[in-house]
């Protein structure tokens, strides 16, 4: 689970270091540890930032290094609390593109309608701690009704531009 806190989930003091230590307490070969790093660090496209204190980053870069730590450990789900919070625009696209291209099963709680729009297929839609409705995305984020009751509004990306 990845929190909306990337000083929660950074540990070690390097970048690789951090990477690292999900697949080394998985019980995996040095070998199998290095390549999963290797992939998570290119599939983030955090390279450079390898030999970095993750205290010393950015918040943008620690949500990516958090993010590329639980990948080096290639779950088969992944949670995610509020993933675009406090994203600028291009790290938000940024992990948009990485979601989309996951196999994974992805859990995501979110207020970003547009985020889930992209990186969604179905949503559980909860409204005072109840499940209000649940159905495919693009479906239920187009019900201007449902959204309403549930004091939400259209994504922005269906919002008329005369509204405001």
């Amino acid at each position: 689970m990845l929190g909306d806190d990337a000083d929660h989930d950074l540990v070690m003091d390097t970048v690789t270091g951090d990477l690292a230590f999900g697949p080394r307490h998985m019980g995996l070969s040095e070998a199998e540890g290095a390549e999963r790093v290797d992939y998570a660090k290119a599939l983030v496209g955090i390279e450079s930032l390898a030999a970095c204190n993750p205290q010393h980053l950015s918040l943008g870069q620690k949500r990516a290094v958090s993010l590329a730590g639980v990948l080096a450990m290639r779950p088969s789900i992944l949670a995610l609390d509020e993933p675009s919070v406090h994203l600028d625009a291009m790290h938000r696209r940024k992990l948009i593109q990485i979601l989309q291209c996951l196999t994974c099963t992805r859990i995501m709680a979110s207020h970003d309608l547009d985020f889930l729009w992209e990186t969604c297929t179905r949503i559980v839609l909860l409204h005072q701690g109840h499940i209000k409705t649940q159905g495919p995305c693009h479906t239920l984020l187009r019900d201007e009704a449902l959204l309403a009751s549930c004091d939400l509004e259209l994504p922005l990306r269906l919002q008329k531009s005369d509204k405001y």
